[in-house]
Formats: C-alpha cells, sequence, structure tokens
C-alpha cells in the first residue's frame, strides 16, 4: 500500500474529531481525579492574594527588567525601589 492512501473501507477522521476525542479524555480525568486534585489545588489558591501584592508585583517587575536590561540590573532596580519605599 503507498503511503497517505487510506483503505477502501475507512474515511478519513476529520480533525475535530481528534480534539474532541483528547478533550474526552481530559475530562474523564478530571471526573476521576477532581475530588483528590482539589485537596491539592485549593490550599494553593489562598496564597495568590498574597502573591499578588507587592512581593508578586516585585517578582513581576524583576521578570519585565530582566528582558529590558539583565537580570543584575533588574534585581538591583527592584531592590532600591523596595528599600526607598
Amino acid at each position: 500500500m503507498e503511503p497517505g492512501v487510506l483503505p477502501a473501507g475507512r474515511p478519513p477522521k476529520s480533525g475535530w474529531k481528534k480534539h474532541l476525542g483528547a478533550l474526552g479524555v481530559v475530562g474523564l480525568l478530571l471526573l476521576k481525579f477532581g475530588s483528590k486534585i482539589k485537596f491539592l489545588i485549593l490550599p494553593l489558591l489562598k496564597f495568590i492574594p498574597i502573591v499578588l501584592t507587592s512581593g508578586g508585583s516585585m517578582l513581576l517587575m524583576v521578570a519585565v527588567y530582566t528582558g529590558l536590561w539583565g537580570w543584575k540590573y533588574a534585581v538591583g532596580f527592584v531592590l532600591l525601589m523596595l528599600l526607598h519605599e
């Protein structure tokens, strides 16, 4: 059989069926392990407000300044701003 040629009785699979099958597998795994995952994720969600305050904004600004001027300048500049405030 030549490559790329399908057998006579089998229609080609469309793209949306492949994606729908993958989503179905993910959905089944979430149903099966969802209760166990919930106990792992919920305690981590308590720390999101803490990260989004000053510590989170500092890490975000270090990441932005690292992209612009390098990590040494970024850490130094953010620490200087922390000391100034």
